[in-house]
């Protein structure tokens, strides 16, 4: 007698728990945390359990794919299951014909996006993903990124309990902010050194959950995040990051950038002192306070500049600060500034009729950051123009890096200008002006590196 309606039992926890590592350094990574499959309400995406940051939640209605075959034999059948009850993880196949008095194999794997191949008993997946979309502080998104697999052999057909294992981990992260100002999260990127995998589609033997092949592999994830809350002072944000399992050699680092919603980036780096083993189904967390990242970007793009900001040259006396991005910025130039477009409607401040002496110079008076010193910049600028640039603390001209031989006080500015400070400086102002004779300069934004004081 066959059974044409076969009820799955997917076991609904699932316990991963990691050694315990020696945490001695406040933005060490903790392992030893639990995540859980368990039940919830729909979504509207092709993977669709959710995860609320410690549990994996099934759902009435969802798929898996299963495959199918007698006992010890390595050909099986795959078949689509429907989630007939969330709350208690039960699947099922109306189609499907099994002896009830036979014991067979079962290999599942979720969600149904993913390609199997019923002859090698695998699975393609793909854990994680270069670039995560996060909603606000939910971490829902996980759910999409982490593919779960598992088996049970020798099994009767009405009596089938299959346990599903994680094959990502979930890194959290706490983002605290310290300041005196309140923002949100635009992004975080966590970047590997070169050879490490982050994320990447495997082949996965799904009795034993050995991954190979791995394909579209990167070192780097972006954890975008959208619709996010303005982060109160002393408040804490958390971003969550699926990963694939790898090994942190001794003495490797991760890189975390933190870019709030002024585009302006904290920068942390965690290092290894030994061997670090992430493994499928670890929950990782880490906690940074913003006041203290190692090194701060600060980005102003002169594309859009507030409304009070002048539409024509005045001539100047002194300089006049206006806010970019979260920070006050300073504009000088004695014969006036403007905001204005060029050729394909590129939009700059222009500084009108730049001299060749100190007070016909233009000066851009840069935000100052408590505890940190100015160590490089990029300007953004016109490739035509022939102006040179220093940066001054209060009176005195800042060394900038020159030739292996010695270091410079000015550099010619170009397209996009990179220049780093011999050594990191209190920097006021960057003075501007013409190589030879006067003419106008064009300038379509700035990015500051702060690095912290000893």
């Amino acid at each position: 007698m066959n059974l044409r309606l076969i009820i799955i039992a997917i076991a609904s926890i699932i316990c991963f728990i990691g050694c315990e590592k020696d945490v001695t350094e406040h933005n060490n990574l903790q392992k030893g945390l639990t995540i859980q499959a368990s039940t919830t309400t729909s979504t509207e995406s092709a993977s669709r359990t959710t995860f609320d940051g410690n549990v994996t939640k099934w759902v009435t209605g969802d798929e898996m794919t299963i495959m199918v075959g007698e006992n010890n034999t390595s050909s099986t059948s795959a078949y689509t299951f429907t989630c007939q009850d969330g709350q208690a993880g039960t699947f099922s196949n109306n189609t499907i014909e099994l002896n009830p008095e036979s014991q067979y194999d079962f290999y599942a794997v979720y969600p149904t996006s993913a390609e199997v191949d019923a002859t090698k008993l695998s699975a393609q997946i793909t854990i994680g993903a270069a670039t995560q979309t996060q909603d606000g502080d939910s971490p829902a998104h996980i759910a999409q990124l982490d593919p779960l697999t598992g088996c049970v052999k020798n099994t009767l057909p009405n009596s089938v309990s299959i346990p599903m294992h994680h094959n990502a981990a979930v890194m959290a992260i706490d983002v605290v902010n310290n300041l005196t100002t309140t923002f949100g999260i635009k992004s975080l990127d966590i970047i590997a050194d070169d050879g490490i995998t982050l994320c990447s589609t495997y082949d996965i033997d799904i009795a034993s959950g050995e991954l190979s092949n791995p394909t579209n592999t990167s070192n780097r994830i972006t954890v975008n995040v959208e619709n996010s809350d303005a982060i109160s002072q002393d408040g804490i944000f958390k971003i969550y990051a699926a990963i694939a399992p790898c090994t942190l050699p001794e003495n490797s680092t991760l890189k975390f950038v933190i870019t709030d919603t002024n585009n302006i980036q904290y920068e942390f780096t965690k290092t290894f002192a030994a061997e670090f083993n992430i493994v499928a189904g670890d929950l990782l967390s880490t906690s940074f306070n913003l006041s203290a990242a190692e090194t701060i970007t600060y980005t102003a793009d002169f594309a859009s500049v507030p409304a009070e900001f002048p539409t024509s040259a005045t001539a100047q006396t002194e300089p006049t600060y206006y806010t970019f991005n979260g920070r006050n910025i300073g504009f000088y130039n004695a014969n006036g500034y403007a905001h204005s477009s060029g050729l394909n409607d590129v939009k700059y401040i222009i500084f009108y009729s730049v001299g060749t002496t100190d007070t016909t110079s233009a000066k851009i008076y840069i935000p100052k950051i408590t505890g940190y010193k100015l160590s490089s910049l990029i300007v953004y600028g016109d490739a035509k123009q022939k102006h040179r640039l220093s940066v001054i603390n209060g009176s005195t001209t800042v060394e900038l890096k020159g030739s292996l031989s010695n270091n410079v006080t000015n550099k010619l500015l170009t397209k996009d200008t990179e220049i780093s400070l011999a050594e990191p400086s209190d920097v006021t102002y960057l003075k501007i002006y013409a190589a030879s004779s006067t003419l106008d300069y064009k300038c379509e934004g700035l990015s500051l590196k702060y690095t912290k004081s000893e």
